[in-house]
């Protein structure tokens, strides 16, 4: 469920519906955004995360950053806001006050017109900005400086550790120009002897292109991690590929392998920390939420649950733009949430052994294959207050599914939608299909009328009566008729 989720109106135009965020949701966004003051930047990606999935409205937003942050950390980003959205004014960048664009009141913006849906649209973006630059950097020069490679550190965990250090100590922009300038210099510097070798042996240009650098220290680092290989036995070889390569179910047996991984380790010489292990929990590792390259086939997913006459039809539909893979309906009384899981299950078993990518319109679904699910798996299946979440026995079913295909990416593609693209255009099919699918279950469930009565072999035979169905017949003066 989102805060702003999009329904057909009653002219069969898109309308957007408010719906609360719900407090399970809150408490895992919190646990996944940490501390704002430690790790600004992780905070700010999570509030991305959910105004992308959930669209919500300015209350909601304000729920959001209560939730996140203290009442200080707010303050701070809001003054971040307001600055930035000050900046867009004097740059004839943004039209309006800054109150207009920073509210700190309810102003009341109607997402179903096109000035409300824009005035939320940029408040959503300036405050993606105001919680990312909101806490002031302490530039701390030397803490890049004193980031070196270690030894068996592979080139882009190097690389990644000092663009990290570097966003949160300096003001160096790692993706802009000069920003990767510098990088490639301190990685040049900083990297391990036998890469700094060679890469100091590059000349012109390829001195200052970090792709290069870091092409070359790939290859110092496989060289040297082949001629490693060639001096162990073979034996420990084939232990630890065999250690490393598994996966366990459950976080304590996770855990016991983990420390016995790293106590074998240690005992054949080698050095170990604690701090190397993680503890990943994910429905699968390479799970995107972006399209793959060259996949085997692209799929769309659709759940339909409607009530006409009475009645609660139910149906789902997996498709390409142009041809129906499966459509099936559905028992009456299904959810529209437990319709969209069945059917990005199915496209996904159907997908098994492919590369595929597969959108969706819920983002029911998309929350629980990217987000929710493999948190609510290791919690057991259970809320924050204990009890056990819906469709329970579904999304176990589509986090064994999404492990089916080759290689897989899941994306979310707003409904209801009149553009062109194929997107569009498959979400639609879907759509459709679904809807039209879910009213075959009357079909196979209609009542077929019987040539004679069934009862009529029964009602020949004069019914048995007791004394007290006598007595109450008497009473109510009641007389047999000519068959009892």
């Amino acid at each position: 469920m989102a805060p702003l989720r999009e329904a057909v109106g009653p002219l069969g135009d898109r309308v957007m519906v408010k719906v609360p965020f719900s407090p399970n949701d809150l408490i895992i966004w919190k646990q996944s955004a940490g501390s704002y003051r430690e790790d600004p930047d992780r905070t700010a990606r999570v509030v991305k995360m959910v105004i992308k999935t959930q669209n919500p409205d300015w209350n909601d937003l304000q729920v959001l950053l209560d939730t996140l942050m203290d009442s200080t950390e707010k303050e701070m980003v809001l003054r971040a806001m307001t600055e930035k959205a000050r900046e867009m004014i004097r740059l004839r960048v943004a039209d309006g006050t800054l109150n207009e664009l920073v509210p700190r009141e309810d102003p009341e913006w109607d997402p179903n017109t096109a000035r409300g849906h824009q005035a939320l649209k940029g408040y959503q973006e300036l405050l993606i900005e105001g919680v990312r630059t909101g806490i002031p950097k302490t530039v701390n020069w030397s803490k890049l400086y004193s980031v070196k490679q270690e030894k068996n550190e592979s080139p882009s965990a190097f690389l990644e550790r000092l663009k990290e250090t570097a966003r949160r100590y300096t003001s160096l922009e790692v993706e802009g120009e000069a920003g990767r300038l510098q990088l490639a210099l301190i990685f040049m510097g900083q990297s391990q002897e036998d890469i700094r070798k060679k890469l100091q042996k590059l000349e012109g240009e390829d001195t200052r292109n970090l792709e290069k650098l870091l092409e070359v220290a790939w290859k110092v680092y496989n060289n040297r991690e082949k001629e490693s290989v060639r001096k162990q036995q073979a034996s420990m070889l084939a232990v630890l590929q065999q250690a490393v390569g598994r996966a366990a179910t459950e976080r304590d047996i996770c855990s016991q392998l983990t420390i016995s991984l790293l106590n074998m380790l240690g005992q054949g010489g080698y050095r170990v920390s604690r701090d190397k292990a993680q503890l990943v929990c994910a429905s699968r590792e390479d799970l995107k939420d972006a399209p793959i390259d060259s996949p085997d086939w692209e799929l769309f997913t659709d759940g339909s649950s409607f009530v006409e006459n009475g009645t609660r039809y139910a149906g789902y539909a997996v498709v390409t733009t142009l041809q129906v893979i499966e459509a099936k309906a559905l028992p009456p009384g299904t959810s529209a949430q437990k319709a969209e899981i069945r059917a990005l299950t199915r496209a996904l078993e159907l997908s098994k052994g492919k590369r595929v990518n597969v959108w969706t319109d819920s983002k029911y679904a998309f929350g629980v294959v990217h987000v929710h699910g493999a948190l609510w798996k290791e919690r057991g299946l259970l809320t924050s207050q204990g009890s056990t979440i819906k469709h329970r026995d579904e999304i176990l079913l589509l986090l064994e599914a999404v492990r089916e295909p080759k290689a897989v990416a899941v994306m979310h593609v707003p409904g209801h939608r009149r553009e062109d693209g194929k997107i569009y255009q498959g979400n639609r099919l879907a759509d459709k299909t679904a809807k039209k699918v879910a009213k075959e279950i009357r079909i196979q469930s209609a009542l077929i009328p019987a040539k004679g009565n069934p009862a009529d072999s029964y009602m020949k035979d004069e019914p048995p009566y007791l004394p007290d169905d006598v007595k109450l017949a008497h009473l109510v003066k009641a007389q047999k008729n000519d068959k009892g």
